[in-house]
């Protein structure tokens, strides 16, 4: 993949994070930070709370908002957001039980999608579709939810495990792509981690559907339901042919390792035991959609950055990143070549993932979508890309919603 390419397709790829269209604005949590008067009560402390991207205290700040009046609009967005970026979606629902409007009511709708209830994502989609602010989300998933059957979802048969080589060589594929069938027809599919959902290829497939098989190697899990979009951008820029963008839904329901130093996906029907070696960092699932983590830069507090497993570069920073370097974006040289305007290049002395310190991380300004910031409704400092993901075994560990990164030194050695 030519190095201009893989920059011009991160604002593609994390596009799929919205699934269609604009990402629902977090204009309602903006606007109150500014109503406060006088001394903060418990919602305004809330929603400072979670634009600051402090969720421990956002969630305690709602509850004590919600003792107080169950009612409390804002008491109810804060603490809904907070439980979906921790896939805790029963606890989503109960706090928005007597939710109302498009804001409150989708955010359920996202909840009840994880849990497979989808005769109540229609409801609720249904009674607010087309209302303000705009979710592509919402209406890419109103069509599915209509057309969804009973389930189960993510059901598997077949292997236990399996494991499915990258396709390619790293230095013309650097991004995770692996031969899959669906339905039984072979094709390739693109892993991504930015995606929350499956989506296939509209060639074919209609709009909002739900798979009937999905083959991973010997594994196959069923009932997948997907979102169908036009994947030539992808196919553009990689040079093979692509059917599939395998989400964060399949990822996690298989207890997923992308495995970069080996170049190739692991997926399981049980959670596997994560080696003491690994570095076990918290992930956020912002609005159930956005993947991130907590890093630092240089010696900074811990920020937001988003992961992107098909994003082909190393780390894009966003201004208010570079900002704290004490740096201003508009001096940094720009990137040789790049079709993005403005995208300039950065070295991060030090980037740290929780006990980790990585030095001289190559990074690049311009290139984040400021849909992410809209999507988590906090600061996103960046995005984490593929090619620096390549050199960990990356593994989902669901039962402590961490991702656990591993350097493999076998791997390592033999590539030497």
């Amino acid at each position: 993949m030519r190095k201009t390419t893989a920059l011009a397709m991160l604002c593609y790829i994390t596009a799929l994070v919205g699934c269609g269209g604009t990402p629902p604005a977090s204009s309602s949590l903006a606007a109150a930070s500014g109503e406060q008067a006088g001394a903060p009560s418990w919602s305004d402390r809330a929603v400072t709370s979670y634009l600051e991207g402090d969720m421990d205290a956002a969630w305690r700040a709602s509850q004590n908002a919600l003792q107080l009046n169950p009612l409390d609009d804002h008491g109810m967005e804060v603490a809904a957001r907070v439980a979906l970026s921790r896939l805790d979606a029963r606890a989503t629902v109960a706090v928005l039980e007597r939710a109302h409007g498009p804001t409150l009511l989708r955010l359920r709708a996202r909840a009840n999608a994880m849990l497979g209830e989808f005769a109540a994502v229609a409801r609720d989609l249904g009674a607010v579709d087309g209302q303000e602010p705009v979710d592509g989300w919402a209406t890419a998933m109103l069509p599915l939810s209509r057309a969804a059957t009973a389930g189960p979802y993510f059901s598997a048969t077949g292997d236990a495990s399996a494991e499915i080589p990258y396709q390619g060589a790293a230095a013309t594929l650097p991004i995770p792509i692996v031969a899959i069938t669906i339905d039984g027809r072979a094709t390739n599919a693109l892993i991504a981690t930015s995606a929350s959902t499956t989506v296939v290829d509209d060639d074919g497939h209609p709009s909002g559907s739900v798979i009937a098989d999905i083959g991973l190697g010997a594994l196959h899990v069923h009932n997948v339901p997907s979102f169908a979009r036009d994947l030539s951008d992808i196919e553009n820029a990689v040079h093979i042919p692509i059917g599939a963008v395998i989400g964060m839904d399949i990822l996690l329901h298989l207890h997923a390792t992308l495995d970069g130093p080996n170049r190739k996906l692991i997926v399981r029907t049980a959670a596997p035991e994560i080696a003491n070696d690994s570095l076990a960092l918290p992930f956020a699932m912002f609005q159930g959609s956005l993947l991130a983590i907590r890093a630092t830069i240089n010696d900074g507090q811990p920020q937001y950055y988003a992961l992107d497993s098909a994003a082909g570069l190393v780390l894009a920073l966003a201004d208010v990143a570079v900002q704290s370097m004490h740096v201003d974006p508009a001096t940094l040289p720009l990137v040789p070549g790049s079709p993005v305007a403005n995208a300039r290049v950065v070295d991060i002395e030090s980037f740290h993932l929780g006990a980790a310190a990585i030095e001289h991380v190559p990074g690049v300004t311009g290139l984040v979508p400021p849909g992410l910031v809209e999507v988590a409704g906090t600061r996103i400092y960046g995005v984490i890309g593929g090619q620096f993901l390549a050199q960990f075994q990356m593994t989902f560990d669901t039962e402590s919603n961490a991702v656990a990164l591993r350097i493999d030194n076998s791997a390592t050695a033999d590539a030497e």
